[in-house]
């Protein structure tokens, strides 16, 4: 019976997918630039870059400070005493050194980059931390709140608009000490916003409102009608809505592993010949998820060949890559060497993206996907080999 109950919604909201999608092809709305260039999720190149672009008085779309003005009207709180009218904008700004704060307080928490920001002519400062698909670094927020403190109004920009992990904001408090804005909601707010603006520079507004088609693609943002309808699908089936979501997760989750898996046992079976050391760390619900390979001689150091992520982020840019890896560096993780794996159009390939393990649930794109790894990670082992025993013989020469 409650089996029925789910196939009767899903059924329900695949139609209202559909009859969407049926208007996307009237309004001829199919070709997106970010999308053909396969750059639809990049935080930084994309996202980043394109919204500071907007926000930027000085930007070329020489408007001046009409975006920021536009942004700040749909802001939750928006910071009462920032400048308008004499600031500067800066993408993934440097803000020192990375240093971990101790509990119970973590006010020594500082450092890192901060993927927008705005500081006004009194010091006055807007830290947005934007996240797509990447997931949290330790005491992130807390080390942007420490910034500039007292003077920073910090807020955590995800397509749907949840809190911070515990990990990244530790004693913060949302909507006190940081606010959350969406996608869903605030970005295509001000895009619509923006597009008014824009009216009459065709070039500029085209270019956000392709911006504003990928958004909505993004968050699954669906037409006025069409959203209004599937708000209330929900409405009447909540309990049933309840349960989809939470197994929903789970089932992400366990595809991620399964990929994993997959690529262990293979790799296992064509390298088992050739005395190397396997090993697994992490699981598809975590931010990083590995697998770990040694030749059997140099098992007892830090330094391996490491496949990651496999989990919902990574440790540089999110990208899912093979290198030579030393995780008993000075710091944590060190990378001597990576190459990005290359399959179809996702490049790089990235497991947090939730249409490309849509993706992997068809067959035929799930056996090339674990071919292309298998392919790859032995190119790469084979062509690495050497310089992966050297490294070793480097840090015991430096150690000894």
């Amino acid at each position: 019976m409650e089996s029925e109950k789910y196939k009767n919604l899903l059924g329900r909201t695949k139609n209202l997918i559909r009859q969407n999608e049926k208007l996307i092809k009237a309004r001829k709305e199919k070709f997106n630039l970010f999308e053909i260039l396969s750059v639809e999720r990049r935080e930084e190149h994309t996202h980043s870059a394109f919204i500071a672009e907007l926000l930027n008085a000085s930007g070329s779309h020489l408007l001046g400070n009409k975006f920021l003005n536009l942004f700040l009207e749909v802001l939750p709180k928006p910071p009462k005493d920032f400048d308008a009218e004499k600031y500067w904008v800066e993408p993934e700004q440097n803000i020192g050194e990375v240093y971990q704060g101790s509990p119970p307080k973590y006010k020594d928490a500082r450092g890192g980059r901060i993927d927008i920001y705005l500081e006004d002519h009194k010091n006055n400062s807007i830290s947005i931390e934007n996240k797509i698909d990447v997931g949290d670094q330790p005491q992130q927020l807390l080390r942007y709140y420490n910034h500039n403190k007292g003077k920073n109004t910090v807020y955590y920009l995800t397509l749907t608009g949840h809190q911070a992990s515990e990990e990244s904001c530790c004693v913060l408090k949302a909507e006190e000490d940081y606010y959350c804005i969406s996608y869903k909601i605030h970005i295509i707010q001000w895009l619509e916003l923006c597009l008014k603006e824009a009216s009459g520079q065709p070039i500029l507004r085209e270019s956000i409102k392709q911006y504003l088609i990928l958004i909505k693609k993004l968050t699954d943002t669906m037409g006025k009608e069409e959203d209004k309808e599937l708000t209330n699908l929900i409405l009447e089936n909540f309990e049933s809505v309840k349960v989809i979501n939470k197994n929903f997760y789970k089932a992400v989750y366990n595809q991620r592993d399964k990929i994993r898996d997959k690529v262990y046992e293979r790799l296992k079976e064509k390298l088992g010949d050739e005395n190397y050391v396997f090993e697994k760390g992490g699981f598809g619900k975590d931010l990083q998820s590995h697998i770990w390979v040694t030749p059997e001689k140099t098992k007892d150091t830090d330094i391996w060949f490491c496949i990651s992520s496999f989990g919902y982020g990574g440790f540089i840019d999110n990208d899912f890559f093979i290198g030579i890896v030393d995780y008993g560096g000075e710091n944590k993780e060190d990378i001597k060497t990576r190459k990005l794996f290359k399959f179809d159009k996702y490049e790089p390939i990235n497991f947090g993206n939730l249409d490309f393990i849509k993706g992997t649930t068809t067959k035929d794109f799930y056996d090339k996907l674990i071919e292309e790894i298998i392919d790859q990670s032995l190119d790469y082992i084979k062509n690495n080999k050497d310089r992966l025993i050297n490294e070793i013989k480097t840090k015991n020469e430096i150690t000894h």
